[in-house]
């Protein structure tokens, strides 16, 4: 069983819950409240890339109830890093651009795009592709 990243000290275990599948941490009892999606029979844990700290926590959108992003646990600390959510995994791309920001999905008026999150110092845009990823090799225009 794998260690819990959060607390280092209890082990994570796999559930059923009603939105299907999750991991928490035995240690649950004591405070330690981790919990993450299961990826394929295992836990998702997706370290910050920003911070290299904290570890990347899948929430619901306020705004919309069927969209989530990922954002670090360590947001109390000063991270205020925050990735688009693509098919269950936050998408970690740097900007091609400027490659200090992350790309970010968007909404245009007519369709959806991704944006580097540096902006307005970096203004790179990029389509939507069939896949729901970033098109890199084309600028949006």
């Amino acid at each position: 069983r794998p260690v819990c990243p959060v607390c280092g000290i209890g082990k994570l275990y796999q559930h059923e819950g009603k939105f299907g599948k999750f991991w928490n941490c035995s240690n649950y009892k004591n405070g330690c409240k981790a919990t993450f999606d299961d990826d394929k029979g295992k836990p998702a844990i997706y370290e910050c890339p920003v911070c290299k700290k904290g570890l990347l926590v899948k929430r619901k959108s306020t705004k919309n109830d069927n969209e989530y992003f990922w954002s670090c646990n360590q947001y109390q600390s000063g991270c205020k890093a925050i990735f688009s959510d693509v098919k269950n995994k936050p998408l970690i791309k740097q900007c091609p651009k400027c490659k200090k920001g992350y790309l970010i999905k968007r909404k245009g008026k007519s369709d959806v795009f991704f944006g580097c999150n540096n902006y307005p110092d970096c203004s790179a845009t990029y389509e939507s592709g069939k896949t729901g990823m970033p098109v890199i090799n084309k600028d949006k225009k």
